[in-house]
C-alpha cells in the first residue's frame, strides 16, 4: 500500500474507492512485476480490486437502469383526467299529467335555460339547456347533437331511439402548447359479476360510436349506444329493442326503466397514444362501477373563451359536473347519509317519500295537541 507505513489505511480506501467506482485516477493501484518482484504475496489484493470493480460496474448499470425506468414510467402516464360519472341520455316520455313514471307528481317544473355552446372534441356544435328559475322554458331547440338521444317530438313519432352512455376525458395540459396526445385510441371493456353462481367476472368488449382521435387536445366524449348489439344490457332488453325494430320502448323511458335493464358491475376505459410535449407513448385507464351511472345527466360544457386572447380554454375545476339532459327525466340524487336508499326501486322510494309528506302535518299537529 504504498511507501509510508503510516497511510496504509488511507492508500488501501483510495485504492478500493477508486476500483469500485471505475474512476482510476492512476495515484494507487495494484502492483505490477515492474513495481514488486513478489507477485504471488499480492495476488489476493488483485482478486480483491477485480472482484470490486465487477461489482462497482453492475451497481452503476443497475442504478442508470431503476432511474430511468423511474422517470419514462412517469412520463408513460398520461395528463389525463376522467369524469367521476357516467351520464346515460335517454328520450324522456312524460305522461298525462306532464310527468314521467317514477318522477313524484308534486314536484314543480323547473324552467329551464337555453344557450348556446360550442361542444368539444368527439362531439358537435350543438344547444345546451340548464335548469335556471330565472329564465322561462325554452319553445323549441334548434339545433341537436349527433348523438342526443332527445329528439322534439314534432310528428308524435313512437321510433325512440336508443339511449346513449357517455363518459368523459379532459386533457389536463389542454391550455398548454404541445399538451396534445396524438392517434389516441380508447379500448372499453365491462365486466359482469355472477354473484348467484360462483361469483366470478366474465368480461366482454364494448363498442364505441369513435374509438380514435387523431388529435386530442382539449376534451373527448367516449359514446356508446345501448341497443340491441350492446352487452351492457341485460338478454331480455336487448331481446325487446329487437322485437321492436331497433327501437326503445316507449314504457322504458323513465329512469328507472333504463337502471333495470343494465347489467355491468365494471367499466373500464384505456386509453393509449402519443404525447406530443415529449414523443413518449402514454397511456391512462379508469375503472368506474356500476354506481357511477347517472341517468338523465349530461357532462357540463367546459370551454369558454379567454376575453383577452379570444382563445378556447378548459375549466378544469368542471371536470366532474353534470348537468340534466334536455327535456329533463333525471334520476334523483341520494343524500350522502342515506346510501341504504340506493337499493330500494325508485317507484317505492317516491311512495314513501310522498307518503311522509302526507303524514308529517298530522304528526306536528299531535305533538302541538299533547
Amino acid at each position: 500500500f504504498g511507501y509510508n507505513p503510516d497511510t496504509t489505511l488511507a492508500d488501501g480506501f483510495a485504492l478500493s474507492w477508486t476500483t469500485f467506482t471505475t474512476v482510476g485516477y492512476g495515484m494507487t493501484y495494484t502492483s505490477t512485476g515492474t513495481d514488486w518482484d513478489d507477485q504471488a504475496s499480492c495476488s489476493w489484493i488483485v482478486f480483491l480490486c477485480t472482484a470490486e470493480s465487477f461489482v462497482g460496474l453492475l451497481y452503476a448499470g443497475m442504478c442508470a437502469a431503476i432511474l430511468f425506468g423511474k422517470i419514462g414510467r412517469i412520463q408513460s402516464h398520461a395528463q389525463i383526467t376522467f369524469s367521476d360519472a357516467i351520464c346515460i341520455q335517454y328520450k324522456y316520455e312524460a305522461n298525462e299529467d306532464g310527468q314521467s313514471p317514477g318522477t313524484p307528481m308534486d314536484s314543480p317544473e323547473q324552467p329551464v335555460r337555453q344557450t348556446t355552446i360550442e361542444f368539444d372534441e368527439g362531439s358537435t356544435t350543438g344547444t345546451a339547456v340548464s335548469p335556471s328559475p330565472q329564465s322561462p322554458a325554452p319553445t323549441s331547440i334548434a339545433t341537436e347533437s349527433l348523438f342526443s338521444p332527445y329528439t322534439p317530438d314534432v310528428n308524435k313519432s313512437r321510433n325512440i331511439p336508443c339511449p346513449v352512455l357517455k363518459f368523459q376525458l379532459i386533457n389536463n395540459l389542454a391550455n398548454k402548447r404541445g399538451g396534445e396526445i396524438m392517434d389516441a385510441s380508447l379500448k372499453v371493456v365491462a365486466g359482469n359479476t355472477d354473484f348467484s353462481r360462483t361469483g366470478a367476472t366474465s368480461y366482454v368488449k364494448v363498442n364505441l360510436v369513435e374509438f380514435e382521435h387523431p388529435f386530442f387536445s382539449r376534451v373527448w366524449h367516449g359514446c356508446h349506444r345501448l341497443n340491441a348489439q350492446s352487452p351492457l344490457l341485460s338478454p331480455a332488453a336487448r331481446e325487446r329493442i329487437r322485437r321492436n325494430g331497433g327501437y326503445w320502448p316507449v314504457d322504458w323511458c323513465n329512469p328507472e326503466s333504463v337502471r333495470d335493464n343494465l347489467m355491468f358491475s365494471d367499466f373500464i376505459v384505456t386509453l393509449t397514444g402519443i404525447a406530443n410535449i415529449s414523443a413518449a407513448t402514454v397511456h391512462a385507464y379508469k375503472r368506474y362501477k356500476a354506481g357511477d351511472v347517472l341517468i338523465g345527466y349530461e357532462h357540463a360544457s367546459l370551454l369558454y373563451k379567454h376575453p383577452d386572447t379570444n382563445r378556447l380554454k378548459v375549466d378544469h375545476n368542471l371536470a366532474h359536473d353534470v348537468i340534466m339532459q334536455r327535456g329533463g327525466g333525471g334520476e334523483p340524487f341520494l343524500l350522502p347519509e342515506e346510501p341504504e336508499k340506493a337499493s330500494i326501486p325508485l317507484s317505492k322510494r317516491l311512495a314513501a317519500n310522498n307518503m311522509k309528506d302526507e303524514i308529517a302535518p298530522d304528526i306536528e299537529e299531535g305533538k302541538r295537541t299533547s
